[in-house]
């Protein structure tokens, strides 16, 4: 059974975290507000807003870099010296850095670092950076101006991939863009493998959250007569479901697309559309040339 227009699958309950709130039936569409149902009962360190803590006076946490709930770093154009954050995966351009645990859920603990280069880090390493804020294509960006210095973790552990439960709305996936995360569906649905026209070109494909009785995404007239209020319910709907994996290439026409991820097609017939993907870990961030968030998927 596809969701209606102008419905939502939504998580309700009375609690604090994840393990509070399960899936209710489809509902009246809450985008911007707190699901109907849900109330949030627990106050901590890591709840709006962000605190930072003394022991950081000297150095700039990430979430002040990404900004508490904003789409661009309110620090574009200054030079700062990161609080020291693990790499946490190393792509064709650069790397990600990440805080062991954030501060609080509206700004994310991890950015990305350019470096036009793989060769600039190693995955794991506890390091400190200095560079320049910027926004590239929507990505909140840390360019070097210094070399960066590798550190004594100590006490310190990487930070654990955080996970998303479609469906998402935009100002929930900006508070995880450059972090480490696990796309997992609800129970009854999956994700499964709707656009792949710039697989050839450029390594990269779309995945959406689909209902299992279906097996994919169909097009809106597929079950709706031609309708624009209807038809842009429809997309705003497939943004909260929808996500574009990178194989971390890099490169226009590869001779041989999806070398560089590490994901498994759950099909034994090979790449096609209505595949179900499996696992989508790795850093989250997001393209101006693109509709959707899209993923790294460099974990196993």
């Amino acid at each position: 059974t596809r969701t209606p227009v102008g419905f939502s699958l939504q998580r309700v309950g009375t609690g604090c975290g994840k393990a509070s709130f399960g899936f209710a039936p489809p509902s009246l569409s809450t985008k911007g507000e707190r699901n109907s149902g849900q109330t949030v009962t627990c106050r901590s360190e890591r709840q709006d807003p962000c605190v930072k803590p003394a022991k950081y006076a000297n150095c700039t946490r990430i979430e002040e870099v990404q900004g508490n709930g904003a789409i661009s770093s309110p620090l574009v154009g200054s030079t700062v010296t990161l609080c020291p954050a693990f790499v946490t995966a190393v792509v064709y351009n650069g790397y990600y850095v990440q805080h062991s645990e954030g501060l609080c859920d509206s700004a994310s603990s991890g950015v990305f670092v350019y470096t036009n280069s793989a060769e600039s880090a190693v995955e794991g390493s506890y390091i400190e950076v200095t560079g320049t804020v910027s926004e590239n294509n929507r990505q909140t960006t840390i360019t070097p101006t210094l070399s960066s210095t590798t550190l004594n973790a100590g006490s310190e552990t990487p930070p654990s991939h955080v996970v998303l439960t479609p469906p998402l709305q935009s100002f929930e996936l900006e508070a995880r863009e450059g972090m480490l995360v696990s796309i997992e569906s609800p129970p009854g649905f999956s994700m499964v493998t709707s656009e792949y026209y710039n697989l050839g070109r450029f390594g990269v494909f779309t995945v959406c959250n689909a209902p299992d009785a279906d097996g994919r995404i169909f097009q809106y007239t597929n079950a709706n007569l031609p309708d624009a209020t209807g038809y842009n319910a429809f997309v705003e709907q497939l943004s909260q479901n929808c996500f574009m994996v990178d194989d971390n290439d890099g490169t226009s026409n590869p001779g041989q697309v999806l070398a560089g991820g590490a994901f498994e097609i759950l099909d034994s017939a090979g790449f096609r559309g209505g595949n179900q993907v499996s696992p989508l870990r790795g850093p989250l961030y997001q393209s101006y040339r693109d509709n959707y968030y899209k993923i790294y998927t460099l974990d196993s």
